[in-house]
């Protein structure tokens, strides 16, 4: 007997039984009760459960995944750094105009500073470069400066010292040694030829030279406002007159050459 089959005699429900006052006449014939035959149950299949449960799709709430950090940047990368060179560079190009040395040293720093960074050597090259050029005029500048001044105090030195040797002049070809008061004679001669051409003795030493007659040769150093023991003094004391000295054994020593109507012990005034 099958355990799930309904028993079939099942009391009819008096309501349904009861004719409609409405509608058609019963019939006289007996009417069988309905029997309700229930569907016999299947058996469950395991397999067609979980293929069902499997394609249906999952409602069940997940939790969303959290978000996962932004990558970090490794050291080195995104902004470039800055060039370490470029400070000594440029304090470098500005002492290329007043320290060149120091520009040298600079840039060289800068060159490496930079290229060890990866950074463009530029400004210590021009650094470098600017310094090496500077140095160089400077020292060539230097050299030509004291070249100037010593060939400056040279000429001054020949030109205003005084030998203690006798001057040595030509008269007529021949080489001849004076002495001071040879030099004042010779002097006193040449004044002399001047005032035949002029009618008066010189009033300066560059007068001398106006006529060849009365030019002083140049190996006799003749001064015009200092006497010396080593060379001859001309002094203009005014018309006919004139005075040609020079120093013997001391400065109160004063020997002097008359020219025309000049004294011979006192010194004119000019």
């Amino acid at each position: 007997m099958d355990p799930y089959q309904q028993p079939q005699n099942q009391p009819t429900d008096p309501i349904e039984s009861t004719p409609s006052p409405v509608g058609p006449e019963p019939s006289a014939e007996p009417t069988t009760p309905t029997q309700e035959v229930s569907p016999e149950p299947q058996a469950t299949n395991p397999d067609s459960y979980s293929q069902s449960s499997q394609a249906q799709p999952d409602t069940s709430f997940t939790e969303p995944a959290a978000y996962a950090p932004a990558p970090v940047a490794p050291a080195g990368v995104g902004a470039p750094a800055e060039d370490p060179g470029k400070t000594m560079g440029i304090v470098g190009i500005i002492l290329v105009f007043f320290f060149a040395p120091a520009a040298i040293v600079l840039g060289m720093l800068s060159r490496n500073k930079s290229k060890a960074a990866g950074h463009s050597t530029t400004l210590g090259t021009v650094s470098l470069i600017g310094g090496i050029v500077m140095t160089v005029l400077g020292i060539i500048s230097t050299i030509a400066f004291f070249a100037l001044v010593s060939a400056g105090l040279n000429s001054i030195s020949t030109s205003g010292s005084i030998s203690t040797e006798n001057d040595t002049t030509v008269v007529g070809g021949t080489d001849t040694s004076l002495s001071l008061d040879e030099k004042a004679k010779k002097v006193k001669e040449l004044a002399e030829a001047y005032k035949t051409k002029a009618g008066d003795y010189p009033q300066s030493k560059s007068e001398f030279s106006k006529y060849p007659e009365s030019t002083i040769p140049t190996d006799v150093m003749v001064f015009s406002a200092i006497r010396s023991s080593t060379a001859v003094t001309y002094s203009y004391c005014g018309p006919n007159s004139a005075q040609v000295s020079y120093l013997g054994d001391s400065k109160e020593d004063i020997r002097i050459l008359p020219v025309g109507t000049a004294s011979a012990t006192e010194p004119c005034k000019e």
